[in-house]
């Protein structure tokens, strides 16, 4: 299948499809300092080179034309992707504008507070440790502070974040009665040191080094074909994970500026896209419905799983609600229910199946789907 493949480079493909493994680049301009320009090969060298490049591609053309006849997605191609290609082009070269300023002084207050919060681990902890060595923070959860041992890794045990995050739920639940006193304020602390270290790293103290200098803004990669979804993804930077929901992330978002005055930056989003293409899919009558009367659909579904009137429901059923519209389809269990809601294990049992008893359609497209994955050995989008 195309989006499975590894690479979609010419000579990934070559070798994959046709066995032929043709001539690396790196054979005719060499590698690292003494690296030359193809203006620098000898035409005895470059002329069979970019005959194998025209005559390779001749090849693989109608196999792989085949494969996208045979899978009904040739249309995708001068209908979806070729014109999105223009877009991508001018979206890439406009780049966008950044106040470099902003995020100097962000850095500068964030490494202060880097530091506050280490100082505070090592008053709690007794003593000075490497807050960023995974070896010697394991020393101090599971031997100091008498923590449960999480999932084994090669250095001792995970201190990875759902580890944390697990221990953390579980000291809050009094399911870990040994553990010392102190442990749950040392890995809120360990978790919210984590968040402001990465957003640091990643975004703040790299942005304003990726600045174009002849255009003064910053340039990102949009790959078309970056994910198996269809999705565009960007690299260098990647712009689309700046978390929304921190209030951190929101200051680095705050960053990205309308260069000239008068200008404004807008942000567009569909309303409920997931849900929308889920009805259409499913074609469940009460999800329908809710869409057709113009509703919000998070408030149908709380008044539909509370049984309570459309003007009763709370913004905190809503909040469950939205969770479950949204995890249910995406496969979430009762577990991952009871994390992000906070409903004990019978609750979120019962939550899944008033859900799908109103919602018949949507367990009915979820089976269908397995099916189909069984039978088939793979799903497909709309």
């Amino acid at each position: 299948h195309l989006s499975g493949r590894k690479s979609l480079g010419l000579k990934a493909m070559t070798l994959e499809i046709l066995g032929y493994e043709m001539t690396p680049i790196s054979d005719l301009i060499g590698k690292g300092r003494k690296q030359i320009t193809m203006a620098e090969v000898p035409i005895e060298k470059a002329s069979p080179y970019a005959g194998a490049d025209a005559d390779f591609t001749l090849r693989l053309y109608p196999i792989v034309k085949e494969e996208l006849k045979e899978k009904g997605l040739l249309h995708l191609i001068p209908e979806v992707e070729i014109p999105l290609v223009d877009v991508l082009v001018k979206m890439q070269r406009n780049g966008i504008s950044i106040d470099t300023n902003l995020l100097r002084k962000m850095s500068a207050e964030l490494g202060e507070k880097l530091a506050e919060v280490q100082s505070n681990i090592h008053q709690t902890i007794g003593h000075e440790f490497n807050v960023g060595s995974p070896q010697q923070l394991s020393d101090v959860l599971f031997k100091e502070l008498r923590l449960p041992p999480t999932k084994r890794t090669k250095g001792g045990f995970s201190t990875d974040a759902p580890s944390l995050e697990s221990l953390k739920q579980r000291l809050d639940s009094g399911a870990i009665p040994d553990a010392d006193p102190k442990a749950y304020d040392v890995l809120d602390s360990i978790l919210g040191y984590r968040q402001i270290s990465k957003i640091k790293s990643t975004y703040v103290d790299a942005l304003p080094n990726l600045v174009n200098f002849k255009t003064g803004r910053i340039h990102t990669n949009y790959n078309q074909t970056g994910s198996t979804t269809g999705r565009v993804s960007s690299n260098d930077p990647n712009v689309q994970n700046i978390p929304v929901r921190t209030e951190l992330g929101r200051e680095v978002r705050k960053a990205f500026i309308a260069e000239q005055k008068g200008w404004t930056l807008l942000g567009v989003d569909y309303s409920q896209i997931e849900l929308r293409i889920l009805a259409h899919m499913c074609q469940d009558s009460g999800l329908l419905k809710a869409f057709h009367d113009g509703e919000d659909v998070h408030n149908a579904t709380a008044s539909a799983v509370y049984d309570v009137a459309r003007d009763q429901v709370t913004p905190d059923m809503r909040r469950i609600a939205k969770i479950m519209n949204f995890g249910v389809v995406y496969g979430l269990g009762i577990f991952g229910i009871q994390q992000q809601t906070g409903l004990k294990a019978e609750e979120g049992r019962d939550f899944i199946e008033t859900y799908f008893g109103k919602y018949p359609g949507i367990q009915d497209y979820i089976e269908q789907t397995k099916a189909d994955a069984a039978r088939d050995g793979y799903v497909q989008t709309l």
